[in-house]
């Protein structure tokens, strides 16, 4: 008993001592910080994160019209001011050619989160547009497929690069439990 009485003297001395207060408050409010931005950076790059955008089209297009269904533009003027005003989310020149080379070229806005939105959406719909225009010209398209040691296959998104995929699902998730270890330690 006397051991808590102990305890419970030494825990009234402490709150009596500002210093000692504000600083666990202080450690408290930053590693709250820190999980917030961590969870935002990992919601906001996370691949379920982008969902269909509207993007521009100006030049002849047909296969990439059947798979983006774009909205269509006359001039690049009137595109790029719709871009601007936040219309649409990206602004594609493209003027197909079956047979031959097809030169792309693509404007996304400046803003950082709104480009994070359209270019995952925007490469899966050009990777869907190569796809077809290979299989148009009789070239065969390769499908990379994963299992896991069960022999479980697993899907792994075309287009995505390596450093992408250490981010996400590693380093993120390191970051969150590291500021709640660290928090812990602190409060100790």
């Amino acid at each position: 008993m006397s051991a808590l009485k102990i305890a419970l003297k030494d825990l009234k001395a402490l709150t009596r001592e500002k210093t000692i207060l504000l600083a666990i408050l202080l450690l408290i409010s930053i590693s709250s910080l820190a999980q917030i931005i961590a969870m935002g950076l990992s919601i906001l790059y996370s691949p379920s994160f982008y969902q269909k955008v509207d993007i521009g089209l100006i030049g002849n297009a047909p296969i990439f019209e059947s798979i983006a269904k774009p909205v269509k533009y006359k001039s690049l003027d009137k595109a790029l001011e719709d871009l601007r005003k936040g219309k649409i989310y990206a602004v594609v020149v493209l003027n197909e050619n079956a047979t031959g080379v097809n030169y792309v070229t693509v404007y996304i806005p400046k803003e950082d989160v709104k480009a994070i939105k359209v270019i995952p959406y925007l490469r899966s719909i050009l990777m869907d547009y190569q796809d077809s225009l290979r299989s148009l010209k009789g070239i065969p398209v390769l499908r990379i497929q994963a299992y896991d040691f069960s022999g479980n296959r697993i899907d792994v998104p075309e287009g995505i690069s390596v450093k992408f995929r250490f981010i996400y699902p590693v380093l993120i998730p390191l970051l969150v439990v590291l500021t709640a270890v660290i928090l812990g330690v602190y409060v100790v």
